[in-house]
């Protein structure tokens, strides 16, 4: 990476977010779709880790700075990074007496962890952002099932590990916490043959 670069990206996520190893650890996805843009411009490649690209890469994106967890209450939402802790989330949802719909133990740790496993289930996770192998950042989900046109990325990357790319975030459906549903049981990890190419799906 050209120095002129690391700076500017030392400049978008802080100068502990870029290491000397080429890995760009950001702390939201605002800062990762300036990282974005800059690799662009500079015609660099961008890979998350652990991909099978991430070792041709020129950057490498690290997401486990990635776990803030921010409410929208009148929405009924909650939106946390993929590596915020369900103990973060459940906390953050019961101080605003809410709860998350719907979810089921689970025994991953973190939210993108349980949504690559399929841990929760399609009607409790209602958004997500994801960084493809290719190094493409998208976004898919709406504030309602109905929402949602096209492809079910959501629903995609339920249980899908990472063969969409790394989760970088997620949007929860929230409940009164005095007025819980019954938790629902996720699809479990996919065991399906082919990948799906969802950068090509959304392109154009």
């Amino acid at each position: 990476m050209e120095e002129t670069l690391r700076r500017q990206l030392a400049a978008t996520v802080g100068a502990g977010g870029v290491g000397a190893d080429n890995v760009v650890r950001p702390g939201s996805v605002t800062q990762l779709r300036e990282v974005l843009a800059s690799c662009l411009a500079a015609s660099i490649t961008v890979a998350p880790a652990g991909s099978a690209q991430a070792s041709g890469a020129d950057v490498v994106v690290d997401a486990g700075r990635l776990d803030a967890v921010r409410l929208d209450p009148t929405a009924l939402l909650l939106h946390a990074g993929g590596a915020a802790s369900w103990t973060a989330i459940r906390e953050a949802a019961a101080a605003r007496r809410f709860a998350v719909s719907g979810l089921p133990s689970v025994r991953s740790d973190t939210a993108g962890q349980s949504v690559a496993l399929g841990e929760i289930s399609h009607r409790t996770l209602v958004g997500i952002d994801l960084l493809t192998p290719r190094g493409e950042l998208i976004s898919a989900g709406g504030r309602t099932l109905k929402d949602v046109v096209g492809y079910d990325l959501p629903g995609l990357a339920l249980g899908g590990g990472d063969r969409l790319g790394a989760i970088l975030a997620v949007t929860l459906r929230l409940e009164p916490a005095v007025a819980r549903t019954p938790a629902e049981l996720g699809p479990g990890p996919w065991r399906g043959d082919a990948g799906i190419d969802v950068a090509a799906a959304f392109a154009g």
